[in-house]
């Protein structure tokens, strides 16, 4: 992730809304042990919205890295969009990180790639 303040407590994206900020603060210091699952220091890095370790595939489920074709079965993770947040995913007007310059692209590839996918 593009953090800019990391601490013991919480990592924040420099390009975050700040909208958002505070409660990336909140979501970024809360960790526990139990109930499952643990929430340890891999789950500091957030959107403001979301957390990246549960963003990516429910807890449970059969997943796989996206490699460049779509595994059917299973959840496909994408890399992390650097740098964006949920704001950018939705081309919010004032959005202040480059995702705001690359959405179309960005839903354009999501299109064609489910345009590929077996009928």
């Amino acid at each position: 992730m593009n953090t800019v303040y990391v601490t013991e407590n919480y990592c924040l994206i420099g390009t975050m809304h700040p909208l958002f900020t505070l409660i990336s603060i909140q979501m970024g210091s809360y960790t526990r042990q139990s109930p499952a699952p643990v929430i340890d220091r891999s789950w500091l890095p957030n959107d403001g919205i979301v957390n990246v370790v549960s963003a990516k595939y429910p807890f449970g489920h059969p997943n796989s890295p996206y490699d460049g074709k779509i595994k059917q079965g299973v959840w496909n993770s994408f890399p992390v969009m650097e740098g964006w947040d949920h704001m950018d995913f939705i081309n919010f007007i004032g959005s202040n990180t480059p995702g705001y310059f690359s959405i179309y692209g960005y839903y354009h590839d999501v299109a064609n790639r489910l345009h590929s996918l077996p009928k």
